[in-house]
């Protein structure tokens, strides 16, 4: 049996008819994987209504998707920074403007006593991570520095930017979506 014919198979609710869709749902994902299950209902928001009762943090959860990514990517003579990604998910359910200047909201960062402000907000362009999803690049600018908008001189460390992502999942509750 080809793959088309499996999925129609389980959508005509063939297999057997005491069996509820959501069952039938979850064995297409195990069986095809979530990206061509999503197709075969409309798309993942349906899928996600379907088999998560429209909970996105179920859906985060039960497919250990992560809602964020840390990632130490390379800067500049061999050094890497660490740039932070949400995921696409998360920013669409929050309706966090992606055209927005600051748009994630403002940040402190730097020495305790006389800490500095950043703006952040996220990169227009999702980039698409080997778990097969899109996530949006998180950069922010304050005090004559920034990060997340690629190599340049004028650039807020790594310990800084921790501070601030620290800061953006502590807002945004993102942990809650492990």
């Amino acid at each position: 049996m080809n793959l088309q014919e499996h999925i129609r198979r389980i959508i005509r609710e063939e297999v057997d008819e005491k069996t509820p869709i959501k069952i039938k749902l979850q064995n297409l994902v195990d069986t095809i994987g979530i990206d061509k299950a999503k197709r075969a209902v409309g798309g993942l928001e349906n899928l996600i209504d379907i088999l998560y009762d429209g909970d996105l943090k179920s859906f985060h959860k039960q497919n250990k998707i992560d809602p964020y990514l840390i990632v130490d990517e390379y800067y500049w003579q061999d050094n890497t920074m660490p740039n932070m990604y949400i995921s696409e998910f998360i920013v669409n359910e929050l309706n966090i403007d992606t055209n927005d200047l600051g748009s994630l909201g403002t940040f402190k960062w730097g020495p305790k006593k006389d800490p500095y402000v950043a703006f952040c907000d996220l990169n227009t362009v999702r980039e698409k991570f080997n778990n097969g999803f899109n996530y949006y690049r998180v950069k922010g600018r304050g005090y004559g520095k920034q990060f997340g908008y690629g190599n340049t001189s004028q650039t807020i460390g790594k310990t800084y930017r921790k501070q601030i992502f620290k800061q953006i999942i502590d807002k945004y509750n993102l942990d809650s979506y492990k």
